[in-house]
């Protein structure tokens, strides 16, 4: 059963956010489905070592093929990206492959009157699974954890259409996010500040930081604090990918947040998204 959006539908924000307490506008209470788009109210070297004269030490040479090593590791971690650039997964990501998927899931969804369909599953991830990923870079409280999860897509309308998952703590943790919504969105508009701006209304306010080129996309950051009651708080990082038509995001819900808590739990599981939804792109016969 659906429940309806929060807010008029001139006044619908796009995918991304989460107000106090963590459930966002348009994100779903538990059962019930998500009523609106869920912004938140809502590279190796080896080294072949000479043969040397057995009168001589082989220390030297050991420490010096050591060191060499050491450097060639170090180049490779500066030209090809360290573990923070892993993307949770430690490949590229698969946006053509995701988008692909993504389409496919939107096209074959049994779309209910209000233009959503409650998933039994995330096609992005096991949310348990993207849930401790997350707690591995940031903290993360037992409540949420062990939070109350919901899947669903919505068609696209005004709004691109998209794919939303999270899991929300019953109760509102004293430190940290209150939940976690895992997110995938179509064809997401070219200009995507404005895109954020236009549709949160008057309502919550936005505090963007400069994007970030990361992974073949561009990084959009930014936090949102409730001005209104029905406004929504929390940060947010997405991943644009405009030439394939993806955008995959994170939100942590609730006060407290930073964008650098939200880039970072991005980079935990954005790979792993972008993989688990590739593998629902059509397969060539």
């Amino acid at each position: 059963m659906s429940i309806p959006p929060p807010f008029p539908p001139a006044n619908q924000p796009p995918p991304g956010f989460g107000q106090p307490g963590g459930q966002p506008p348009g994100a779903f209470a538990p059962g019930q489905g998500i009523a609106a788009p869920p912004w938140q109210t809502g590279g190796p070297g080896g080294l072949t070592p000479r043969p040397v004269p057995s009168t001589k030490s082989k220390a030297p040479l050991i420490i010096g093929a050591v060191v060499v090593a050491a450097i060639l590791v170090v180049v490779g971690v500066l030209v090809f990206g360290g573990d923070d650039d892993s993307g949770g997964g430690g490949g590229a990501i698969k946006s053509a492959a995701a988008a692909s998927g993504l389409e496919s899931i939107l096209r074959d969804a049994s779309f209910d009157e209000e233009g959503q369909e409650t998933l039994r599953t995330c096609p992005l991830g096991d949310v348990d699974d993207l849930t401790a990923a997350v707690g591995k870079v940031i903290e993360l409280d037992d409540q949420v954890v062990d939070g109350v999860e919901e899947s669903a897509v919505t068609e696209e309308s005004d709004l691109p259409g998209f794919l939303a998952c999270q899991i929300n703590a019953e109760e509102v943790p004293r430190d940290g996010p209150a939940g976690l919504f895992f997110q995938a969105i179509q064809d997401p508009p070219r200009d995507y500040e404005g895109y954020i701006s236009e549709f949160s209304g008057d309502l919550t306010s936005l505090d963007f930081e400069d994007p970030v080129e990361y992974m073949g996309g561009e990084v959009f950051l930014f936090c949102a604090e409730a001005i209104e009651e029905d406004g929504y708080t929390g940060c947010d990082a997405d991943w644009v990918n405009t030439d394939d038509n993806i955008a995959l995001n994170i939100f942590l819900a609730g006060e407290g947040m930073n964008t650098e808590d939200a880039f970072t739990a991005l980079k935990a599981v954005i790979v792993t998204m972008a993989d688990n939804l590739a593998e629902a792109a059509p397969t060539e016969s």
